[in-house]
């Protein structure tokens, strides 16, 4: 059977505006993405747009986080108004959240994630979202609605606001790098052509060297949105079950030496230190507290 010349046609036209008028499929962004400052814009492993955190000031080491402190359904003092309780459940690792309409369990997580509480050290903190004529956004992943701290409630409940880049670059812990490929770290705190001195390694996994990485320990220096870190690579091997190794000592020397493969390939000199773009501007973190290695 012969097709007539308008079928023809019609499905030539068809497949032209197929092909031409077709929406594209967009790769995910993360963030700004200028060729310029790629590697400091590729955003986090884990997003976590929080600005900061409450840092609470524990009495002694071995307090709780518990107390009251008033909360505005906005960032002024004509909104609603009422009581956030806050009460650390030492057995769970957990801190009760009440307010007058809901009551909430969170979790403290050392990992980067999209949480109101994070575990640095020993201790809670609530993270802040937003800031706003002195208030201070929380509780937005568990809680949903709006819930608005003031400065002086603040402070009168022993809770100071800190910025990320003043917890990472004060806080004597390790850190990571938080973005999936590699992150430039510079001899001067800005993005320019000639000043990076090395591009430095996320937490990867192998076959034969379990972990390696590059390990972040901050300076105290800050300028801006950059902090200096001293970094350090580290390849980590775990014993291997002898039992499920048919040749152990072969085994054991492969390890060996593609752990020291890896040292040769990204060692860095004794006490290296330089910049690091610590936040983006979208608000994404490039680096994040060291999780256990065991």
């Amino acid at each position: 059977m012969k097709l007539s010349p308008i079928f023809f046609i019609l499905g030539i036209v068809f497949l032209s505006y197929s092909f031409v008028s077709a929406p594209k499929k967009l790769p995910h962004t993360n963030g700004p993405q200028n060729v310029t400052n790629l590697l400091e814009q590729a955003g986090d492993l884990v997003p976590n747009y929080s600005k900061g955190i409450l840092e609470y000031h524990y009495p002694t080491r071995k307090s709780k986080m518990e107390g009251t402190i008033p909360y505005y359904t906005a960032p002024n003092k004509e909104a609603d108004k009422g009581q956030l309780s806050l009460s650390q459940q030492a057995q769970w690792a957990t801190l009760l959240v009440s307010t007058d309409t809901k009551e909430v369990r969170l979790k403290a997580e050392r990992k980067n994630s999209q949480t109101d509480l994070v575990l640095i050290g020993r201790h809670f903190h609530l993270k802040y979202f937003d800031e706003e004529n002195d208030f201070y956004k929380v509780l937005v992943n568990e809680l949903g609605d709006a819930v608005w701290l003031y400065e002086t409630d603040l402070y009168k409940a022993d809770f100071s606001p800190i910025q990320w880049i003043d917890v990472i670059a004060n806080t004597e812990e390790s850190y990571v790098v938080n973005v999936q490929t590699c992150l430039n770290v510079r001899s001067t705190p800005e993005i320019k052509e000639g000043n990076v001195l090395q591009c430095l390694l996320p937490i990867k996994y192998g076959e034969l060297v379990d972990i390696y990485f590059h390990e972040l320990r901050p300076t105290g220096k800050i300028q801006g949105d950059w902090a200096e870190f001293y970094f350090d690579f580290d390849a980590v091997t775990y014993k291997p079950d002898v039992q499920d190794t048919v040749d152990f000592d072969s085994y054991m020397a492969a390890k060996e030496k593609v752990r020291l493969a890896l040292h040769k390939k990204y060692d860095a000199p004794p006490k290296s230190k330089g910049w690091i773009k610590v936040v983006n501007e979208d608000g994404s973190l490039n680096v994040w507290f060291q999780p256990p290695m065991c």
